[in-house]
């Protein structure tokens, strides 16, 4: 999954506590559904109406089958959330240029940090310098490494000094 969605393993994932009330909150944090079939929509579907309901969960929590590997959970919020904080994206490789929406979420709800493989040292710099935060102390810092024999990655701890 690091090439699929870590930026080609330059990127990181975060792992989350996910007993924390923030996934609690609107619709709760579920499993994906893997499925062979294609969602359909129906353009005669009312809005609000029970296939258009039915529609609308399955294209927030349904996925290929091709990709089961992942035992992927997604959660849902609301777009128009008063805690969603917009910011300017633009796409480096096409100069494309729109607006993305993130939700804060609290330090608590944060326990781990995976550095990808091919992280460069300017990029776990800033990482490093962000989990030294006091709030951040309970987070545990990884890097993924790749496996010589084989594709697999395996995950060293990486040593940190937390600031109080």
């Amino acid at each position: 999954m690091w090439g699929h969605y870590c930026d080609k393993a330059l990127g990181l994932v975060i792992g989350f506590d996910r007993s924390c009330a923030v996934f609690k909150q609107g619709i709760a944090l579920r499993q994906v559904e893997y499925v062979k079939q294609r969602i359909c929509l129906d353009l005669g579907w009312e809005d609000g109406s029970p296939e258009m309901a039915r529609f609308q969960e399955q294209m927030l929590f349904w996925k290929s089958e091709d990709w089961l590997y992942e035992k992927e959970f997604r959660k849902a919020f609301v777009h128009s959330s008063p805690s969603l904080v917009t910011r300017a994206l633009e796409d480096k490789c096409y100069g494309c240029k729109s607006t993305g929406y993130f939700f804060p979420f609290p330090a608590e709800a944060i326990v781990s940090v995976t550095l990808g493989p091919r992280v460069s040292p300017e990029y776990e710099t800033k990482v490093r310098e962000v989990l030294q935060k006091p709030h951040f102390s309970q987070v545990k810092l990884d890097r993924a490494v790749l496996r010589q024999s084989n594709f697999a990655l395996e995950f060293e701890p990486v040593k940190r000094h937390v600031a109080t």
